[in-house]
Formats: C-alpha cells, sequence, structure tokens
C-alpha cells in the first residue's frame, strides 16, 4: 500500500515537474521573439540615421532623384519614417498596407498591395526582408522598390 502511494506521488511529481518545464520552455521562447523582434526594430531605425546624425535615407532618395514616396509597411518603423520624410520635404501621396489595426496617424490615402500603384518614384519596403522576401516583386507597379533595410547596404 504505501509502495502504491510513493508510486502515485512519484507521478504527480513527474506530471508537475513536465507541467512547469513545459511552461518555463514556452514563456522561454516567448522571450526570444520578443527579443529578436525589437532587435529588428532597433537595427533599422538605427540604419536611418548616419554617425552625424544625418538622415541617410533622405541622402540615398536625393541620390536616385526620388521625390514622391509610397511606404509599405504601416508598422512602428513605417510610421517613424513617414514622419522623417514629411519633415524633410520629401512627398508621400499614399502608403500600402495589408495588415488591419495598424499604428497609423496620417492623412494620407492607404492602398492594398494588391491595388495598381503609380504615380511615385519609389516604394520604400518598411517590413524585415528575412521575413516577407517577395512583396516587391508581389506589388503591381512599375517603379523602384526598396526594403528599407537595402537603401543602406549599397
Amino acid at each position: 500500500m504505501v509502495l502504491i502511494v510513493l508510486d502515485i506521488i512519484l507521478v504527480l511529481l513527474c506530471i508537475i515537474f513536465l507541467i512547469d518545464r513545459r511552461a518555463l520552455k514556452s514563456d522561454y521562447n516567448a522571450l526570444l521573439f520578443q527579443r529578436d523582434k525589437f532587435q529588428i526594430k532597433f537595427e533599422m531605425l538605427n540604419c536611418l540615421y548616419d554617425h552625424t546624425g544625418k538622415v541617410r535615407v533622405l541622402m540615398y532618395l536625393k541620390k536616385q532623384k526620388c521625390r514622391r514616396i509610397a511606404i509599405y509597411g504601416l508598422n512602428e518603423i513605417g510610421n517613424h519614417l513617414y514622419w522623417l520624410l514629411i519633415q524633410n520635404g520629401i512627398e508621400i501621396p499614399f502608403c500600402i498596407d495589408n495588415g488591419p489595426g495598424q499604428i497609423w496617424d496620417a492623412d494620407v490615402p492607404v492602398l492594398s498591395a494588391e491595388e495598381k500603384i503609380e504615380g511615385v518614384d519609389a516604394i520604400i519596403i518598411t517590413l524585415n526582408k528575412k521575413k516577407f522576401p517577395n512583396v516587391a516583386n508581389d506589388l503591381k507597379c512599375s517603379v523602384k522598390t526598396f526594403y528599407l533595410e537595402d537603401l543602406f547596404t549599397e
């Protein structure tokens, strides 16, 4: 009888240990995901400025003679880029996004990626190229299309 009780206690302890271990692993994986997400955002925002504080993306756009820009991806980075470009004289007649509930407080229309896109010199994609490698190819347009992160490797 004592052995049966000890066996039951041992089984219960093993179950508790496994449940706790799974919960810890799940929490750990969630933290890793958040860390990676913030690291990507930091790197992309960090790329906007050079070591002297000049806005790199502006220098690149002026060099490419791009005055009218559309931004694809209305995430935090897209929102920041929008205001940065507007404050520096770049015209943004519209933005592009397919995700609902994005952070957005600008007074420009938001087009779907399925719509025909025209009337701009270039489109800057603010999404992570590794996670969304085909966005540039999927757009229905004949203008220059850049991932924001690629503007700083050229």
